[in-house]
């Protein structure tokens, strides 16, 4: 090969590696094992996602640090892991559920535990009903024990004595404080509880995910709900309309504003006939992968604006999916 040849042959190479790399979607594989749950949080507010993993009674806690470290955080696996700003100081804490032998704890962003609970709850989802940068805590304890807030000033207050089913906090009409989409369950179906304290029955029946994403990027929160196999996949819009998005109910959905665009996209887990899916903001459907996930967890782990997904596929493992610069 002369020269001249060589070089043809080189650049044309090298055009079509840049293209696909730039084009394309990044998938790199983090961990062997496959996780009980996944969740991300700003633990030294760096503006990067960590991730807080739970791998089970033989592996226990551990954190996953923007930088790539891994930490062990500690031996007991908890059944619940949320990522709340409890102080407004920019970092997150964790708030913690290890079962009913240890009840709920508090790990705060500067590495001490507090014993917060001596109940387990079911459900914990931050939320802020003031929007004074604080988070408070919306949580479920069970039948017995109903719906709590703890409020950023300390403060417990009973909001039902309905223990839910699904706590989702959302900015429904933008006004820098958080709403509550909750589902008490197939007697009861599923209720907005408004940051003024006033309770809207949205919906007869019950769903089975609820997600909150600001699909058209107008600072309101927009609510994707999940009703089951009979009745598919809807879009609450933050004008009242009710959309249907897909015929199948899916496993999983979390939103995610995956080109940095200020809209959320969404990823969907359909189940093992289905595979992976993203909804992008302007209502396109790409296919991601044909693996459907066990859990999808979305964090802006390099801060570059864009988030991240991070995929557990089971017996694969725990996998990162990061947009190319040209899309997906």
């Amino acid at each position: 090969m002369n020269g001249y040849l060589f070089y043809r042959w080189f650049l044309t190479f090298w055009l079509l590696f840049v293209s696909q790399a730039v084009n394309s979607g990044d998938w790199n594989k983090m961990h062997p094992l496959s996780p009980e749950l996944i969740t991300a949080a700003d633990l030294d507010g760096n503006g990067s996602g960590d991730l807080a993993i739970a791998f089970g009674l033989q592996y226990g806690m551990w954190i996953h640090k923007d930088s790539g470290a891994w930490i062990q955080l500690h031996p007991l696996s908890p059944k619940l892991i949320t990522a709340a700003d409890l102080d407004g100081n920019g970092r997150s804490d964790l708030a913690v559920a290890f079962g009913p032998q240890y009840g709920m704890w508090i790990y705060k962003d500067n590495g001490e535990w507090i014993k917060f609970h001596p109940l387990s709850p079911e459900l914990i989802t931050a939320v802020d009903l003031e929007g004074n940068g604080r988070n408070d805590l919306a949580i479920a304890f069970g039948p017995q024990n109903g719906m709590w807030i703890y409020r950023d000033n300390g403060e417990w207050i009973k909001l039902h004595p309905l223990s839910p089913k699904l706590i989702t906090g959302a900015d429904l009409d933008g006004n820098g404080r958080s709403d509550l989409a909750i589902a008490f369950g197939p007697q009861n179906g599923m209720w907005i509880y408004r940051d003024n304290g006033e309770w809207i029955k949205l919906h007869p029946l019950s769903p089975k995910l609820i997600t909150a994403a600001d699909l058209d990027g107008n600072g309101r929160s927009d609510l994707v709900v999940a009703f089951g196999p009979q009745y598919g996949m809807w879009i609450y819009r933050d004008s009242g309309e009710w959309i249907k998005l897909h015929p199948l109910s899916p496993e999983l959905i979390t939103a995610s504003d995956l080109d940095g665009n200020g809209r959320s996209d969404l990823a969907i887990a359909f189940g093992p006939q289905n595979g992976m899916w993203i909804y992008r903001d302007n209502g396109e459907w790409i296919k991601l992968h044909p693996l459907s996930p066990e859990l999808i967890t979305s964090a802006d782990q390099d801060g570059d604006g864009r988030y991240d997904l991070t995929i557990d596929f089971g017996v694969q493992g725990i996998w990162k999916y990061r947009v190319g610069l040209g899309g997906f």
